[in-house]
């Protein structure tokens, strides 16, 4: 079998009662249990492990570093959109403050029509109960 093969249960077995035979159970057992379930080239060391944490840790600084520029673009677009909406809020604000002028002026011609044709109105019935009490007085 080559070594590049992982080895069954049943080459495993074979190769237990083997060593039980010459080494004794004891001393088989203790061979067995250091020999890993995978290929040897499998078995991750601590420098394997190492290197991956550092390619990992770059990764992930890499991915920070990404994340914080789109952040710091994202807050460049947002002071632009709030400079912008101050901007027309501010024009908004000194056109509301014309129409309300307008409105004031508009409300005061409104009121004084109002108030002059009731004026007028209140005239004419003072007018026609004027003559009305003349036709009257001059009927009795």
């Amino acid at each position: 079998m080559p070594a590049s093969e992982p080895i069954d249960e049943k080459v495993r077995w074979a190769l237990m009662r083997r060593l039980i035979e010459v080494l004794g159970e004891e001393e088989a057992e203790t061979l067995m249990e250091s020999l890993p379930p995978v290929v040897w080239h499998q078995i991750a060391t601590k420098d394997d492990l190492a290197a991956l944490e550092e390619r990992l840790r770059a990764e992930m600084n890499t991915r920070f570093a990404e994340f914080k520029s789109e952040l710091a673009g994202l807050r460049g677009e947002f002071a632009e959109f709030k400079s912008e909406f101050c901007g027309e809020l501010a024009a908004l604000k000194v056109e509301l403050a014309d129409q309300k002028g307008e409105w004031k002026t508009e409300l005061a011609r409104s009121t004084r029509t109002v108030v002059l044709s009731f004026v007028g109105v209140a005239v004419a019935m003072l007018g026609a109960m004027v003559a009305l009490a003349q036709a009257g007085a001059l009927a009795a």
